[in-house]
């Protein structure tokens, strides 16, 4: 502990040093760097904003990857693509005028990005608190630095967001614009849904489609283990009786955890699918279950069926994060913590629909999303981009 926290100190004081000299590297007005998900995926918000100024000449847009297999898939497109740890890649975060993130200071080299306009376009809605960040004291001096030395902002899509927002970055007031999210234009433009996630066509064709989306646990130190937490043989046997296909799709986090499902016709694990655009996974489902991740917000703006799966309630907001909603409470799906009682619910609601909630539906959007159902979330982006380099001549 003592070694790790002399490390910390050093490094610390290294940025302190370095961080005056990299300020001085002149910016490319028009250059703007991309990437997601710690440079491991090519999705989210960040990628939909990124494919939206590829078509705009006056910008000079970059991805950047840490992934092999990104990188190839973008090369193939032929998109603006360089790996993280090339000579290109750091260039383009010296030289960067603006970069877009998914997860607020972890997707860039921070060392190379300071006195740089810093948007964070978020990868889920505020519904709990950030966990151990606000208890590391080595990790608040960093942001707190960083926050220093780049022009940072964050793009959310409510009133209430904003909010809790500056729970997680303790941001100014001005520096928060409230814009819908840039991957929800893929509920309402056809063509962003396009040939993608053909797996999950084939899995659920002619059936109905129930997603099963967790959140993580302890980013994903603690195994999500499928065969403990769901009852698997009585979710087969409903969806046989319904002509329902159960497909799952777990945190980001529990990517390298298997699971033998080839016994079940009926459940798929899409999870290590390296070609799933989730966004576009929830257009495709006809159900959703989830537990604690905010992904049901997204879903919302679809007014299909969500049920919720809280199985370890008491240790989720006891250990793992507090919750700023309550569930039961706000009553706009049902929600559940036994395996019977979830099984129960999702029969129902595969028989019999769920318009007992949708009265609360609307209020709840109207929470989430201060501008609902409509369209346009990457032209607002760009707007505020627009806005942030004018106000940077």
């Amino acid at each position: 502990m003592i070694c790790s926290h002399l490390r910390a100190d050093i490094l610390y004081i290294l940025r302190c040093v370095i961080t005056p000299f990299i300020k001085l590297i002149p910016k490319k007005n028009n250059l703007v760097v991309f990437t997601s998900w710690f440079g491991e995926k090519y999705i989210d918000n960040t990628k939909y904003l990124y494919e939206y100024l590829l078509l705009d000449s006056k910008y000079d847009v970059y991805w950047i990857t840490k992934n092999k297999d990104v990188y190839a898939f973008l090369k193939d497109k032929k998109y603006p693509v360089v790996m993280f740890s090339s000579l290109r890649a750091l260039y383009l975060q010296l030289r960067a005028r603006a970069c877009f993130s998914t997860v607020q200071f972890s997707d860039f080299n921070t060392w190379l990005v300071c006195n740089t306009i810093y948007i964070d376009l978020g990868h889920g809605n505020m519904i709990k608190d950030p966990g151990s960040i606000l208890v590391n004291k080595h990790s608040q001096r960093v942001q707190n630095f960083l926050l220093n030395n780049l022009k940072y902002y964050a793009i959310v899509p409510s009133t209430f967001a904003k909010h809790y927002y500056k729970q997680i970055v303790p941001v100014n007031d001005n520096n928060i614009f409230i814009s819908d999210f840039a991957r929800n234009d893929v509920f309402i433009d056809a063509q962003l849904r396009k040939d993608k996630n053909t797996i999950v066509e084939a899995i659920g064709k002619g059936k109905r489609r129930i997603l099963y989306m967790p959140t993580h646990r302890s980013d994903g130190k603690v195994r999500f283990d499928l065969e403990q937490i769901l009852p698997l043989d009585l979710i087969e046997s409903l969806c046989l009786k319904t002509g329902s296909v159960f497909i799952v799709k777990k945190h980001f986090y529990h990517r390298n955890e298997q699971v033998d499902l080839s016994k079940y016709s009926c459940i798929f694990d899409i999870t290590n699918e390296d070609s799933i655009d989730p966004q576009v996974l929830l257009y495709q489902a006809d159900l959703l279950v989830t537990d604690y991740s905010s992904c049901f917000i997204d879903y919302l703006l679809l007014h299909r069926p969500i049920i919720f799966f809280q199985f370890d309630y008491n240790y989720y907001v006891n250990k793992e994060r507090s919750l700023f909603i309550d569930f039961k409470k706000e009553n706009f799906a049902p929600v559940t913590y036994t395996k019977s009682d979830f099984v129960s619910s999702l029969s129902k609601v595969l028989e019999c629909g769920f318009s007992e909630y949708k009265d609360n539906y609307d209020r709840i959007v109207s929470m989430f999303f201060d501008n609902p159902y409509q369209s346009g979330g990457r032209a607002k982006d760009k707007d505020i981009l627009d806005a942030l380099l004018i106000g940077q001549k």
